[in-house]
């Protein structure tokens, strides 16, 4: 059956050159994702409508692909905790994008066949 997986990724960040001159104007963060895209498909289960984050890509310079641990077709199930059932594509977007070098914990589902017996 399904099992789950919890997974902690850290956003990958280029090292930053040293600055020339002191700055005195606060640069906002650089946002990053974890470099999957999600496919989403609609579902009820007993009875209740609900939406499921299947991974469809990795990028392969992204921390989900270099973390060895998701593949294509993993299900996302929680983003730091939070269920993902009753999120859209853009609220799931949200909670796996931020600011580079942060961290955030994902538990995936993957379903793996059934072993045949030889």
């Amino acid at each position: 059956g399904p099992e789950g997986t919890e997974i902690t990724l850290s956003f990958s960040r280029p090292p930053l050159p040293p600055p020339l001159k002191p700055v005195k104007k606060v640069q906002p963060p650089k946002m990053a994702g974890v470099g999957m895209r999600l496919d989403i498909k609609k579902t009820t289960f007993q009875g209740t409508f609900c939406t499921v984050h299947i991974v469809g890509s990795l990028n392969p310079e992204g921390a989900a692909f270099e973390s060895g641990l998701i593949q294509d077709g993993d299900e996302l199930v929680r983003v730091d905790g939070r269920s993902c059932s009753k999120l859209d594509g853009k609220q799931v977007a949200s909670l796996i994008f931020g600011p580079e070098g942060s961290s955030i914990t994902m538990d995936m589902e993957r379903d793996t066949p059934q072993q045949k017996d030889q």
